[in-house]
Formats: C-alpha cells, structure tokens, sequence
C-alpha cells in the first residue's frame, strides 16, 4: 500500500475522531504555519481560534490570543 492510498484508507476513521472528539467539547489542534516551532492553533467545533504556544521545558500551555 503506498503512503497515498494508506492516507485514503485512514482518512474516514480520522474524521469521525476529530468530530467525536469536537462533539465532547474539546478541540483540534495544529502547528501554526511560520518560523516559530511551539506555537500552534486549538481550533473549536464553534469556528473559535486560539493562539497557544507550548512551553518545550514544561509542556504547558500559554494562551497567546484569539483569531
């Protein structure tokens, strides 16, 4: 199986992870998109958008701002 048609193979199971886990209140989250590593996007089922940084010493969690 190549790494293509393995991503289509997961794909269904992956959305009904990210939706059940939205459903629960909780959120998705990704890498924001730049230069600085540790930062990434918590992104709610209501459309809402934070900005969080990751403390790499502690793993913590520094909310930075809303989008």
């Amino acid at each position: 199986m190549s790494p293509r048609e393995f991503a289509d193979y997961l794909a269904p199971t992956a959305i009904e992870a990210v939706q059940a886990a939205l459903d629960n209140g909780l959120y998705i989250s990704y890498p924001q998109v730049s230069n600085l590593p540790g930062f990434f996007i918590h992104e709610y089922k209501d459309g809402k958008k934070e900005l969080i940084e990751i403390d790499i010493f502690t793993g913590k969690e520094l909310f930075i701002s809303s989008l």
